[in-house]
């Protein structure tokens, strides 16, 4: 059954709604973490539509989204950028239908081929240039960018495997038609290259070391969390946003401020107003 990760009340509605295009992930299909073998956004070519469950709490009014299903669209890109190109190009270079001699069917198809690469370029330099506007991600990572156990119905991430520098993880996901909450993380981050990650709220248990050695800059903590000791491992780090209030931010953090290496903690923070 779900529950609301803010308030745990079970009087939950859900729908689905259109959350834009992503990409697989080049690392799961090779175990290759590399940034250059395609370029940003495109991992193994294959792009997707995807939609998500969000679910809206009835006794406190809380809304979060669910990546749920994916409806897979890579063979119709193909054919859009490649195939139907390729059949127009082999057809206007055996008409007979123009006058033309091959040196002017070469010069136009070079020049409209020119054209398709240019056009594919700047479009995908605008979304890169979207992803990089913001220090956090603009859309949520993947379950199966992590590894992870369930018990019951509750997710325990343990390691990340994705390559992204900025990572959101979602509060809940669907596995199997079932809505299950993210409760829990190991060194998850622990020697990876990361600059921000948005925690998810209704988390309660973060290891000590899950931000060792990963370079994190920005970071969102959950008031959900119970306990958290591994403030040494934060080192130049810009900011920390808190769901919490000033008072149970003290509670939570017992360290001097004076050792912390943050520059601003900023409290009652909202993860989805996160710029």
């Amino acid at each position: 059954m779900a529950v609301c990760p803010k308030c745990g009340g079970a009087n939950i509605k859900f729908h689905r709604e259109p959350v834009g295009t992503s990409y697989n992930s080049y690392y799961r299909r090779t175990g290759v973490k590399s940034s250059w073998i395609f370029p940003a956004g495109i991992r193994n070519g294959h792009r997707k539509i995807a939609y998500r469950t969000v679910g809206l709490c009835s006794d406190c009014g809380h809304t979060w989204g669910i990546e749920s299903d994916v409806q897979h669209s890579g063979w119709w890109y193909l054919f859009l950028l490649l195939i139907w190109p390729i059949a127009l190009s082999v057809w206007f270079w055996k008409t007979n239908a123009f006058q033309l001699d091959k040196k002017w069917r070469a010069v136009i198809l070079s020049i409209a081929w020119l054209i398709l690469i240019s056009g594919v370029l700047i479009s995908e330099s605008k979304m890169v240039g979207t992803e990089s506007s913001s220090i956090w991600a603009s859309s949520y990572a993947e379950l199966n960018d992590f590894e992870y156990y369930i018990d019951g119905n509750e997710i325990y991430i343990k390691d990340y495997r994705g390559n992204r520098k900025k990572v959101r993880i979602n509060s809940s996901y669907n596995v199997d038609g079932t809505i299950m909450n993210v409760v829990s993380f190991d060194g998850t981050f622990a020697l990876d290259s990361v600059t921000s990650v948005i925690i998810p709220n209704g988390t309660r248990y973060m290891s000590n070391n899950i931000f060792n050695s990963c370079g994190i800059e920005y970071v969102y903590l959950p008031a959900s969390l119970e306990e958290f000791k591994g403030w040494s491992y934060f080192h130049n780090v810009e900011k920390i946003y808190y769901g919490g209030t000033e008072e149970q931010w003290s509670n939570f953090c017992t360290v001097d401020r004076s050792r912390l290496d943050v520059v601003q903690i900023i409290c009652n923070a909202d993860p989805n107003g996160l710029k």
